[in-house]
């Protein structure tokens, strides 16, 4: 069996039947001094209850439905949240289709809108932030930046696996990336978690939900039959810092228009 790595898509089961047929005017980037960022150290000592962590984040998570020119909907979705209260959403750049002309976004309350695209990481990281179009009551959700989270802390993911929008799942931290940029934890996350966010006990955002460790099955022949399914709670979350070192980049305008390739993740954890 060879390592393989699988990125967190899923086809359109749930895909929303309707999209609002919004403007498609290009959007100009919102100010930097909305977002909101936090050190490790900052955060709160009491542990907050998991119902009262998703209460206080699931208006901030949305679910992603790339459509093309005529508004059809793409085959592939994924969540993303809001990093700005004036409309920017981060998620990862693989659920957006290539065929993408604009972003459906569906918040947890049902309300609907448009994104467009503002960019992609120009540095291989898989992240892509969407500018939604039109006014909106929005809280953004705060990066815990800084220190990055110990081994053994609890964290819970939000997202919509397999088209089950809204679903909160919860475990701990594994390990991290010996490089600080991804964070191993067992939260269970499938097809559609991608571009969600990772919280910890305080209702801040310490990753973002992107891919499973996963194993192909070979023949003896090398040939390739089929997937194990034996790396379970091996889930995988870009980090805060990357993910606010990805915002500065697109508020400075260094950021690519076209998706680029993935940066390749070492197994040595």
């Amino acid at each position: 069996m060879k390592n393989a790595l699988f990125r967190l898509t899923s086809s359109s089961l749930f895909a929303a039947t309707s999209i609002f047929a919004f403007g498609l005017a290009e959007p100009s980037l919102p100010k930097f001094s909305q977002s909101h960022w936090l050190t490790q150290g900052q955060l709160l000592a009491a542990e907050m209850p998991a119902s009262e962590i998703y209460e206080q984040t699931i208006s901030s998570v949305v679910t992603l439905y790339p459509v093309d020119q005529d508004f059809n909907t793409l085959d592939t979705f994924g969540s993303g949240f809001v990093v700005r209260s004036d409309g920017l959403i981060v998620t990862n750049a693989h659920v957006i289709n290539s065929e993408t002309a604009a972003v459906a976004v569906v918040f947890a309350d049902g309300s609907q809108g448009i994104a467009m695209v503002v960019g992609y990481d120009s540095q291989g990281r898989d992240l892509a932030a969407l500018q939604l179009i039109g006014e909106f009551q929005l809280s953004a959700l705060t990066l815990a930046t800084g220190e990055m989270p110990r081994i053994g802390e609890a964290v819970y993911a939000i997202g919509a696996p397999r088209g089950f929008s809204n679903t909160m799942t919860s475990g701990i931290v594994g390990n991290v990336a010996p490089d600080q940029t991804q964070i191993l934890h067992n939260a269970t996350i499938n097809g559609g978690n991608s571009g969600g966010p990772l919280l910890n006990d305080q209702g801040q955002v310490i990753g973002m939900n992107t891919w499973i460790y996963n194993a192909t099955v070979e023949t003896a022949d090398g040939e390739v039959i089929g997937q194990a399914n034996g790396y379970s709670g091996m889930s995988f979350a870009i980090s805060a810092n990357e993910i606010m070192a990805f915002v500065t980049d697109l508020t400075s305008g260094q950021v690519s228009s076209v998706s680029q390739p993935a940066a390749q993740v070492a197994h040595n954890y």
